[in-house]
């Protein structure tokens, strides 16, 4: 099952929670035991007697994914878990492929849409223990995967861009020169068994230029690139 928040892996402290206009009730939606997060804000709540609101600092509002600051906690999270345990630790970065042209021919509630299908997409593409599926910039997404292998990886990476493909979200037919009517995506799949002397900056820099890749070759396709666990000791 796809957690968008991990069991046991938010931090709910005053870090984390600021006040705002989100009923206390919607956080069922981290996937807590409902016992633990009562007792993590009662102190909170003692303070804000007239207040029954919080906001989760690091949720997507549009998607209602993990936003890329709770994404950044939780590779760090994993990286540190899995270097423990010498597991496979791997990285999807997912573009959609001319949204900022989709975004101004079609407009702004189309462009919103086009994002909420595709969050939605991704979820129910996944279905891995303890991943994480996030917003990470206006057109992009991640997917972490604990204990995943690359070519596990690489299976789910092309079954998203796939089904995403099969949307039929269609660009203005005004529009010439583009490879494909339908919004398509570009993904970069990154691997590897994580060490402690390295940061998890490495996997995703190496998402990242796969995601580059997968670009520069015409788009509406994955590219796959793993790190050597003796690379990572040594630099």
């Amino acid at each position: 099952m796809v957690r968008e928040f991990p069991n046991g892996s938010v931090p709910l402290d005053s870090t984390w929670l600021n006040i705002a206009r989100i009923p206390l009730e919607q956080l069922a939606l981290l996937n807590l035991d409902r016992e633990t997060w009562q007792q993590q804000l009662l102190p909170w709540q003692k303070q804000q007697k007239n207040c029954s609101y919080c906001l989760i600092s690091y949720k997507d509002s549009l998607t209602r994914l993990a936003n890329r600051r709770y994404f950044s906690i939780y590779l760090e999270q994993q990286w540190k878990t899995l270097a423990e345990e010498r597991t496979s630790l791997s990285l999807i970065l997912l573009e959609i492929d001319y949204f900022k042209l989709y975004n101004k021919t079609r407009g702004y509630e189309a462009a919103e849409e086009c994002l909420q299908q595709v969050a939605k997409v991704v979820v129910d593409c996944v279905d891995c223990t303890n991943s994480l599926v996030a917003r990470y910039e206006e057109e992009k997404f991640s997917i972490i995967l604990p204990k995943t292998k690359a070519s596990t990886t690489l299976k789910i990476a092309e079954k998203i861009r796939n089904t995403i493909k099969k949307l039929g979200l269609l660009h203005d037919p005004g529009i010439d020169g583009l490879p494909d009517r339908a919004i398509t995506v570009s993904l970069g799949v990154a691997s590897t068994i994580p060490d402690v002397e390295a940061a998890p900056s490495v996997l995703v820099r190496a998402a990242d230029e796969a995601l580059y890749q997968a670009k520069r070759k015409g788009r509406d396709r994955t590219e796959v690139k793993c790190i050597a666990a003796s690379s990572l000791s040594s630099g």
